[in-house]
């Protein structure tokens, strides 16, 4: 298992994802001042935010469509991740990119992209 979100299972052989990148956006306040430099006040804590990345071929092209579903109830899920970390998220964005498509209309290739918000510090 590469992660788990809520009840949907990422998995290396089935519909792994290629990347996993994290952003910590700390949070200031910034004051004009005449004549001299600006200053920086910090302003609460900070957020994090979670991106997945991946592409599925073929075979495993509509696993996505449960979470898409999952995503849709817009409520918050518990993410854990292979290497033991755990967190409560929100799915902020779904990209979908579609390609490679036959005659037919079907698609082979299927990249995604998929935001999280982290709530708070993790669990």
């Amino acid at each position: 298992m590469l992660a788990q979100i809520g009840n949907f299972t990422f998995e290396i052989h089935k519909n792994g994802f290629d990347r996993l990148n994290k952003k910590i956006e700390y949070k200031f306040n910034q004051i004009e001042r005449i004549g001299n430099f600006n200053d920086l006040q910090s302003i609460g804590k900070y957020e994090t935010t979670l991106n997945l990345s991946g592409v599925l071929i073929l075979r495993s092209i509509n696993e996505l469509k449960a979470f898409e579903e999952l995503a849709s109830k817009k409520q918050a899920l518990t993410l854990a991740l292979g290497s033991g970390e755990v967190y409560s998220v929100v799915v902020l964005s779904l990209k979908l990119d579609r390609s490679a498509f036959l005659s037919d209309g079907m698609f082979l290739r299927q990249s995604f992209d998929i935001s999280l918000g982290v709530n708070g510090d993790g669990l």
